[in-house]
């Protein structure tokens, strides 16, 4: 098989993994007698190791140039931390494995994105689609099952998925030879660092993932809260993964005609409309039609974002460079801040308190980005 096509299929595996594991952890969470606020802690404490861990791993990767060897470790360690998870029900317990669970998972996005972003005639677009509908058939096949036989079954799914995609990743490209540490390597990297318009991109990331970041977490216990059963949560976060595909599929002719500012500033604004919307709407089915939205939203931006990363990044340090972007993102910081602020939202003002101050953000985050390009090209 050529290597798009391994490809496809790892994004398409991962994502399932993704797809029967994260809507439901923090249903299962409150299942097992968790509050709000302790669900903040644990998403926004591994969130924080996250943080840590991309820019960390992707230093590792890129001297080392052991790309596919890290992928492949940290694929093996995260089963492992899985299934000592499921055994498990006290809070101490669940917040340290979910904390070394997301510092060892952190790099696998940004790896891959590397790969097929640094790939010879490969639009980054089409192949990452996969992992939309990898992850929207999961969130509908794993919720119609959790409904019929017992949540705490996600376990299984994850690691049947996890160890298909490790196999995988046997056939992914081959690491190439390993990079000395030099100056002028340094240099850039304190180069990339410094540079203005990488920074107001970084701030601009980390305020639209706030609120991205508080649905991720709370969103399964909104719908629940509205009365909906685990196929309907399901169905809800797979109706917004296959709105990906189309936008996806399109992304890089749209970049090429467009540019990176104009996607960039639609996707934050929807994602504000988006957020407003829930805020006043309180039927789940009307939900579920909304989060079609998200695949204009989502994949504009981060289409756009890992773009601009791979064009402002040097070879020589594109998983770095992928690695502060997801630090600061979804993946980091605005993950533990949105996680902490989304918990303790939750629990004092109401999930339509959370998604109205998201909303407010996001718009803000858009206008000000369009204003801070408009005067730096001036």
């Amino acid at each position: 098989m050529k290597v798009v096509g391994i490809l496809k299929l790892f994004y398409f595996t991962h994502f399932m993994s993704v797809g029967v594991f994260f809507p439901f952890l923090n249903l299962y969470l409150k299942q097992i007698g968790l509050g709000g606020s302790h669900i903040g802690i644990i998403t926004a404490g591994g969130l924080f190791l996250a943080t840590l861990g991309q820019p960390v791993w992707g230093v590792i990767t890129d001297i080392f140039a052991k790309r596919k060897k890290v992928l492949q470790f940290n694929l093996f360690l995260s089963l492992i931390l899985v299934i000592i998870l499921s055994w498990r029900k006290d809070f101490f317990t669940i917040f340290i494995l979910l904390l070394l669970f997301r510092f060892i998972r952190s790099p696998l996005m940004r790896i891959i994105d590397t790969m097929t972003l640094t790939s010879p005639d490969i639009a980054y677009g089409r192949v990452r689609l996969w992992g939309s509908v990898g992850f929207g058939s999961a969130s509908i096949l794993a919720g119609k099952l959790l409904q019929e036989t017992s949540l705490y079954n996600f376990f299984y799914f994850f690691v049947l998925l996890g160890t298909f995609c490790l196999l995988i990743s046997f056939f992914l490209p081959s690491d190439k030879k390993r990079r000395k540490i030099t100056q002028m390597t340094k240099n850039k990297l304190v180069a990339l660092v410094k540079n203005r318009t990488f920074s107001i991109f970084l701030l601009f990331s980390f305020l639209v993932g706030l609120p991205i970041s508080m649905n991720s977490a709370f969103f399964s216990i909104y719908l629940s809260e509205l009365g909906a059963k685990e196929g309907l949560v399901g169905l809800s976060w797979a109706v917004a993964s296959f709105s990906n595909i189309i936008v996806f599929f399109y992304s890089d002719n749209l970049l090429k005609r467009f540019g990176l500012v104009k996607p960039l500033f639609l996707g934050a604004f929807l994602f504000g409309i988006r957020w407003l919307l829930y805020a006043f709407i309180s039927n789940p089915f009307v939900i579920l039609a909304i989060q079609a939205m998200h695949g204009v939203s989502f994949a504009l931006f981060y289409s756009s974002g890992v773009s601009f990363v791979s064009q402002i990044t040097p070879s020589e340090l594109q998983v770095t460079g992928q690695g502060i972007f997801g630090a600061f993102f979804t993946f980091g910081l605005s993950g533990i801040a949105g996680s902490l602020l989304g918990g303790i939202m939750l629990d004092t003002l109401g999930t339509s308190a959370m998604y109205a101050v998201g909303g407010t953000i996001s718009l803000l985050a858009a206008f000000l980005f369009l204003w801070s390009v408009k005067a730096k090209n001036k």
